[in-house]
């Protein structure tokens, strides 16, 4: 059975329209567009830059909870099969495999 090549690469309608579009630039306004474009990227970049590699610089001053950009919830849910508490949205008995890992239970000290 004869399958259809996938459409990536060069010679893509979008990649087409693309070059269609900068051969009709003229050279200020293409430079305009590429620095349009490089400002937005750097934008996008700087918003979670300084969250990067934050456990090796944490400040327990500081309430990181108040952060959009982080979120912080409770383990609320308990699985089935292990009664382990996980956050919302884990998969289902991720943890214990379903219930085909039995571990003994921890004793209190």
């Amino acid at each position: 059975m004869n399958y259809p090549k996938s459409n990536l690469g060069r010679y893509t309608r979008k990649a087409k329209s693309v070059r269609r579009v900068i051969a009709h630039q003229t050279e200020e306004e293409r430079e305009e567009y590429n620095r349009l474009q490089m400002a937005e990227r750097r934008q996008q970049g700087n918003a979670y830059q300084p969250y990067n590699r934050l456990a090796c610089l944490y400040n327990p001053g500081e309430d990181y909870s108040l952060s959009r950009n982080v979120l912080i919830c409770t383990m609320m849910i308990v699985c089935p099969y292990c009664k382990a508490l996980k956050f919302s949205g884990e998969t289902k008995g991720i943890c214990c495999a379903a219930g085909k890992i039995k571990l003994p239970h921890i004793r209190e000290l």
